[in-house]
Formats: C-alpha cells, structure tokens, sequence
C-alpha cells in the first residue's frame, strides 16, 4: 500500500510521520519521529536523512510538509525527495474553516493546520486552539453561525502569538548580566518565589497563562453564554494548571499533522 511521508518542520524540531490512508478518509499511523531543526539545515542532510527514511519505508509516494524555515529550506527538501511529489498545502478556505487575514499566507501554516484538526473534530460554538511551542499560539475558531458566515463550518477569527516558555527563559539569561539559564520548573503558584530561579519561573509561568486567560476573557465578551473550549497541543502543556481556566480542555496531540492529513482529504 501506498505511503504518505508528513513533515511539520518548525524553528526547534523537525517532526515527521509515515501514515496510510484508509478508503474511508482516515489515516493509519506508521511511525511518528523527531529530530533537531539544526540535524537538517545544512545542504546534504536532508538527502542523507530521506534516503535512509525511504530505504525503510520504499512504498512512500508522496511527501507533504508544512515549514516555518523558508523557501531555501524547502528547495532542499524538493532535492532531496526527487522524483516523489512533494505537496506544500497553503492557508486557504476550504468547506471546514475559513481563514479572516487579508492576506492568507501572513498566517503561520502551523497556526492554520492546527486550526483546520480542531474544526474537524470539534462539535462545540467557541473554541481555542493553543500550541505550546517555540513561540506560543493561542487561536480563536468559532462556529459560523455565530459570526454569520456559511460558506465554512468553522471561522478563525485570528489570535496572539507570545513568545514560548524556552524562548522566555533563554531571553532574560541573554539580555541580562546576572540572570542565570537553566531549565524552566513549574511553580506552585499559591506560595512567593524566595529565589532568583523560582522567581524567573513563576514570571514566566504567570505571563504564558496570561495570554490564555486573556483569549477566554475575550470569548466570554463575545458571547457570554457560550461555552469557550480551550484544545492544547505541544509538550509544554503539563508544565500549567490549565484545570484553573474554568474550561473544558482538550488535548490534541499531533495537531499539525492531522491538519496535513485534512488536508489531503480536501485537496487543498
């Protein structure tokens, strides 16, 4: 059977999946990988690294990524994979979500692959999508009836982008003379910081959660008699009390890339 290669290639890791496509829409999971950003940017690496990939997995047919590295990154990648057809889906609406920016590439292909799983599976009016990452994303998508648009299922309305909880930590040791790096540990958030490390964690704690709350606040002003769902991708979720929202929360892991698979469905 034919094989899918799915890449989300961000600032940190380079995640992929090797997947195969059931006649009913859905999708089989092969394997499920990672490697560093920094293994692949080099110009021979990511032949060397498809090369061993197809060795293990000869019946791949198509390759689809979704890249915040730029077009040279990408070129490379197109060397690298040869005569296999390498698909770049685009932000573009689609009968599950429609996009509001003017200008829709302007909009992170992460942001929108997320947004696109979180439409496909949600059945709820007032959703969140938050990505804890390089940078943290927090995505408002709403059901089209509420903002009286019908040619998708689901609207995104747009969202906030933060800096993540590693790009904080790493901010405050570069900028500063005295601050030290280490590793960021969640804080219990009832007790003071009596130390410079808890200090910089419970800050950074506090500014992540911030950006959440102030989303839901922005919701609940909208329509305050809708329940606002927060759904949360990425690692770094365990590190928050997220139960201290007030929401249901739900975690979709792998979002990217079952947006990449939406998008096969949709032949976008």
């Amino acid at each position: 059977m034919p094989l899918f290669l799915l890449i989300d290639a961000g600032n940190s890791r380079v995640k992929w999946q090797v997947c195969q496509k059931q006649s009913q829409g859905g999708f089989d999971v092969i394997t499920t990988d990672v490697v560093a950003t920094e293994q692949l940017l080099l110009p021979n690496q990511p032949i060397d690294w498809f090369r061993e990939l197809s060795s293990k997995y000869p019946t791949i047919q198509h390759v689809v990524v979704a890249s915040v590295l730029g077009l040279d990154w990408l070129q490379g990648l197109r060397h690298a994979v040869g005569s296999v057809p390498l698909l770049v889906p685009r932000v573009q609406a689609c009968s599950v979500l429609s996009c509001p920016y003017y200008h829709n590439q302007q909009l992170g292909i992460d942001r929108w692959l997320g947004c696109l799983a979180l439409a496909t599976e949600s059945t709820f009016a007032v959703n969140l999508m938050v990505s804890f990452g390089t940078a943290t994303t927090v995505d408002a998508v709403v059901q089209s009836s509420l903002v009286q648009q019908t040619a998708s299922r689901f609207v995104h309305l747009g969202g906030f982008i933060a800096p993540g909880v590693d790009l904080m930590m790493r901010s405050l040791s570069s900028a500063t003379q005295q601050l030290p790096q280490f590793e960021f540990q969640a804080q219990d958030q009832a007790i003071w910081p009596t130390s410079t490390r808890q200090a910089i964690c419970m800050g950074v704690q506090l500014a992540q959660q911030s950006v959440l709350e102030n989303a839901i606040r922005l919701l609940h002003l909208q329509w305050p008699n809708e329940q606002v769902v927060v759904w949360v991708a990425g690692g770094a979720y365990s590190w928050f009390n997220l139960e201290s929202l007030g929401c249901q929360v739900i975690l979709i892991p792998n979002a990217v890339f079952k947006g990449l698979q939406q998008c096969l469905n949709l032949n976008l």
